[in-house]
């Protein structure tokens, strides 16, 4: 059994490729979500419920090349109890 610091950092681990992918490697978002995994949220204005796969195709669009500006994410909180971890990214 790993202990809660181990917890934290695969967590961690998991976000910062969040972060990563979400400049422009829409298959390394795809390597950590679940195959299942639901999302929802806004994307050009319009509520988006079900896959994640609209949101691998808008990123797959995105030069990871280019600068990105004054983009930045940090990752605010991360929690564990037990098999289930929640966490808040900011992003501007």
């Amino acid at each position: 059994m790993k202990n809660r610091v181990e917890d934290v950092g695969a967590v961690r681990a998991v976000l910062n490729d969040y972060i990563e992918g979400s400049k422009g490697n829409a298959d390394l978002l795809r390597s950590i979500f679940h195959p299942d995994a639901g999302m929802n949220g806004y994307f050009s204005g319009h509520l988006a419920i079900g896959s994640p796969e609209p949101f691998f195709q808008e990123v797959a669009k995105i030069d990871a090349s280019a600068p990105s500006g004054n983009a930045r994410t940090e990752i605010e909180s991360i929690e564990v109890i037990g098999n289930v971890a929640t966490a808040t990214l900011v992003e501007e």
